[in-house]
């Protein structure tokens, strides 16, 4: 998921730091070697509409933030769906994945998300608080 006036770039070159934490190499396997090359040695960006068009995002901006984000800069919280409902449906997903074998790792973060939420009491507010989880766990 990329937000749509996002963009993907290798700033290395251009604050003169030699790189070695591996980005070239995911770069390269996200978008091909030498599309990836080239971007790094010319400091090119990669915008949104270009990664979604070669494969490197799923999906270009983000509904959610279309539809709840109004509402999270006001911080209205009043449920539509109330969070416990997600809360219970996350357990119910998360118990048949372990069941099956298949491992949910994303999945697995927003359920503990969603259980900082409920230990929080906030389950009777909308999803849309788990905004205030974040903003706990970040001081």
């Amino acid at each position: 998921l990329m937000a749509e006036d996002a963009f993907i770039a290798d700033m290395h070159y251009n604050i003169n730091i030699v790189p070695g934490d591996g980005i070239q190499i995911a770069l390269q396997n996200a978008m091909g070697i030498k599309r990836a090359n080239y971007m790094m040695l010319t400091g090119q960006t990669i915008d949104a509409e270009t990664a979604l068009r070669i494969g490197m995002v799923n999906a270009a901006g983000s509904v959610v933030l279309e539809v709840f984000g109004g509402r999270m800069a006001a911080r209205d919280f009043q449920a539509g769906v109330e969070a416990r409902l997600h809360h219970k449906d996350f357990a119910i997903m998360m118990q048949e994945a372990y069941r099956l074998g298949c491992p949910l790792p994303v999945a697995g973060q927003v359920w503990q998300q969603l259980n900082a939420l409920m230990g929080h009491g906030w389950g009777g507010q909308d999803s849309v608080s788990l905004l205030k989880v974040l903003e706990v766990a970040n001081g």
